[in-house]
């Protein structure tokens, strides 16, 4: 004979099925979330590049600049105590910088002896910055680090400009410009070590000498590309998903006369932007340690530990599912 289920068993069934449905949708959304992760490929900025400026004969403290013509020198000042990971003596790091077009993401760059490599079929000005007496920064050495595997800190950058450049070599348009840690070859995934980085937009000018050119500055956005495929179409989309935070620094306003000087006055300014908000006031604060650079922490669960869960949560479902199956009992014939 056939026992029938009784209502007891029937909303013990239903608590199981219930259990084996919810274990399937977390596997789902599991896979997704891998699935619909950005790729990390690209080196994230380490921390923001300033450009400073001096009075003529450079005597005195740097001070901030945001607008120059191609002789003005330009102080290179990076974050206090900012380093690559290790040192030239015992890691083999050395100091890059870079100019490349304002759609080229830093975190990709590769270089050589001669500075930023330009990718074949790749558009633009792909240059190392260039010292005010005409001589490319690249393969510089980092100081020595004072522990064991300690990073190599980044000293003695040379005073630049845009001079070695001739009138209609550098066309009008956005940069990023900046300064890089590298390892190794550029034929190595991770050559790239850190690197600090500003938006630098040149204009034509016609009575700027000698490149002819003149720029502002801004802090440097990070742009990410991201190409999703939905039915056999391509879709290429870029989200701005930086997040640029500037010091509170002295004197934001900045007069340059024909001879490449320029004189600031005080004042301080803090602005944190990201995600489209800006937030200005008299001071930022911010914690770090060690030296002073490296990329956001990364928080939530990575994609190992995601899959992992939902394969758990699928065994479990389906331990469940046979538990919860109606018992049928069929009598034998004697």
């Amino acid at each position: 004979m056939t026992t029938q289920a009784t209502p007891h068993t029937d909303r013990h069934h239903q608590l199981w099925l219930a259990s084996a449905v919810v274990s399937a949708a977390v596997l789902v959304v599991s896979v997704l979330t891998l699935v619909a992760a950005p790729p990390s490929g690209a080196t994230e900025p380490a921390g923001e590049l300033v450009l400073s400026t001096q009075v003529v004969g450079g005597q005195g403290a740097a001070t901030p600049v945001t607008q120059g013509g191609s002789a003005l020198p330009i102080v290179l000042t990076l974050p206090s105590n900012a380093g690559c990971t290790g040192d030239s003596s015992s890691g083999q790091y050395r100091v890059q910088t870079f100019m490349v077009p304002g759609t080229v993401d830093p975190g990709t760059v590769k270089f050589d002896s001669n500075g930023p490599v330009k990718p074949a079929g790749a558009t633009g000005l792909w240059y190392s910055l260039y010292s005010s007496g005409g001589d490319p920064v690249v393969n510089r050495l980092t100081d020595v680090a004072t522990s064991q595997n300690g990073p190599g800190l980044i000293s003695g950058l040379p005073v630049i400009n845009f001079s070695v450049f001739a009138p209609g070599d550098i066309t009008a348009g956005s940069y990023h410009v900046g300064v890089a840690c590298t390892r190794g070859s550029q034929s190595d995934a991770d050559q790239l070590d850190r690197y600090w980085a500003v938006e630098m937009t040149f204009v034509d000018d016609s009575g700027d000498q000698p490149a002819g050119v003149v720029w502002t500055s801004s802090p440097f956005q990070q742009q990410v590309t991201t190409t999703t495929t939905v039915v056999g179409d391509t879709t290429t989309t870029t989200v701005d998903s930086s997040t640029t935070t500037t010091a509170p620094t002295a004197s934001t306003s900045t007069t340059v006369d024909g001879s490449g000087a320029s004189t600031g006055s005080g004042g301080s300014t803090g602005s944190t932007t990201g995600g489209g908000v800006t937030t200005t006031g008299g001071s930022v604060t911010s914690s770090a340690s060690g030296t002073g650079s490296g990329s956001l922490p990364v928080t939530g669960l990575s994609a190992v530990e995601l899959v992992g869960w939902g394969l758990l949560l699928l065994v479990a479902g389906r331990v469940a599912w046979l538990f919860g199956r109606r018992t049928r009992v069929v009598g034998h014939k004697a």
